[in-house]
């Protein structure tokens, strides 16, 4: 089933239970994210239930588990480069990993204005 133009419920549901957990507003974003980048984006990650959040070993404070954040894949210096350029006009809070960003939208835990490294 679709959600927005490009993305479906498979790609941002629990991988675990299939609960669909996705804030409308991430949603939202991300499509016009999408639209601006106009090339297809890969989700590794999206919303997570506590169980799976906890299974992979990720921070019990995750925005995933709020269904505020979404992991993108993104395998060349390129590719990061033209997703964060879009990214960033709509989203304040970004982490770079090996071949993936995480995006994140999680304003009220968290602090905004922020870009780290899950690598070093």
């Amino acid at each position: 089933m679709r959600l927005t133009q490009h993305f479906t419920s498979k790609e941002m549901m629990c991988p675990c239970c299939s609960m669909m957990g996705m804030d409308r507003e991430v949603l939202d974003i991300i499509e016009v994210v999408r639209q601006e980048y106009g090339k297809p984006m890969i989700i590794n990650s999206a919303y997570r239930c506590e169980k799976h959040n906890e299974a992979i070993g990720a921070s019990p404070s995750s925005s995933h588990v709020l269904g505020l954040a979404l992991d993108i894949r993104c395998e060349s210096s390129g590719e990061r480069y033209g997703l964060l350029r879009h990214l960033m006009k709509h989203c304040t809070r970004l982490g770079i990993g090996n071949g993936f960003i995480h995006a994140d939208w999680d304003h009220l835990n968290k602090s905004s204005n922020v870009v780290w490294a899950y690598y070093d």
